[in-house]
Formats: C-alpha cells, sequence, structure tokens
C-alpha cells in the first residue's frame, strides 16, 4: 500500500509514518542491491504494518486536538475570550495573565504573557505533558513562575490551577 491522496493538515507527520510501516515492497533484487538497502535476506523487503501505520495517524490526530483543546480552557480558565464587551471591561481589571497563545502550527509550543510584561513559552509533549518552559521579565529569567509552570503532575491540563495558586 501506499499513500496516493490525503486531506490531513501538513503538521501531522504522515511522511514519516508511511516510510515506516508502509515501507514500498521489494522485488527480488540483486546481492549488492539487497546489501545497499533496508533489505532483509532472502529479496523480500520490510513487511507493511496497516494497523501499526492508523493506530500511529490516529495517535498523532488525537494529540494534536488535545492540545488544542487545552490551550483553549487554560484560555477560558484566565477569562481571554470574553464573548461581550461589558464581561470583557470586568474581566480586564481582574485579569493577571494578557495572553495565550499558540506559537506553531502543531501547538506544541505555547506562548504565554503576563500583564507585568512577563513572556513565557512553554513546550508541550505529544501526551500533553510540559516538557520546558521559560519564563522571562524585565528584571531576567522568573524560576519561580518556571517552577509553578513546570510542577505539580508535569501536565499541561494542570498549569492553570498551578498559576491560579501562585498569584492568589
Amino acid at each position: 500500500m501506499r499513500i496516493h491522496r490525503h486531506t490531513l493538515p501538513p503538521y501531522i507527520p504522515l511522511a514519516s509514518l508511511a516510510s515506516r510501516y508502509l515501507p514500498p515492497p521489494f522485488s527480488k533484487l540483486s546481492s549488492l542491491e539487497a546489501s545497499n538497502s533496508n533489505v532483509e535476506a532472502g529479496g523480500v523487503g520490510k513487511k507493511q504494518d496497516l494497523p501499526k501505520f492508523i493506530r500511529s495517524l490516529r495517535r498523532e490526530i488525537t494529540s494534536h486536538h488535545l492540545r488544542i483543546s487545552t490551550i483553549k480552557s487554560l484560555r477560558r480558565a484566565f477569562n481571554l475570550d470574553a464573548p461581550d464587551k461589558k464581561q470583557k471591561k470586568r474581566r480586564e481589571r481582574d485579569r493577571v495573565i494578557n495572553d495565550i497563545s499558540i506559537v506553531d502550527a502543531e501547538a506544541k509550543q505555547v506562548r504565554i504573557e503576563w500583564m507585568d510584561g512577563k513572556i513565557g513559552r512553554v513546550v508541550v509533549g505529544r501526551g500533553g505533558e510540559v516538557l520546558k518552559c521559560v519564563v522571562v521579565g524585565e528584571e531576567g529569567r522568573d524560576r519561580e513562575t518556571e517552577r509553578a509552570v513546570l510542577g505539580g503532575d508535569g501536565r499541561m491540563e494542570s498549569v492553570a490551577g498551578r498559576l491560579l495558586e501562585g498569584i492568589y
């Protein structure tokens, strides 16, 4: 099997998954070609594994959507998506975080901007875990806020709770 056409977004690593799980079948090759290529003894190439390909593809798509929904829930937790102007003015007074946004198309990096001028960059793993975090303010790195983001269970879903604990 091979992939002919698809409608998946470009941030899903379809080519690498296809090369890993759907290698092209090989016919009988000469011994020189077999030794230079990825062919097993006997002239037959690596077997294609469609179920593993589908599971890996589904895992990539699901993790992307989970990262997107986590960022949306963070925005809701800090009242960044106010529906009308009256609520927006009221929420701007109480707001500590100015913006939470996605940096790249894969949603693996998140930018957090505080009202006091600090800017943070969080790297999110495939499973929703916080891998790295850097927060920089006017006085340099803010290691206390970095620890708050990285601490606890290390999940992106609980970042809002950890940050709100340190603020209030």
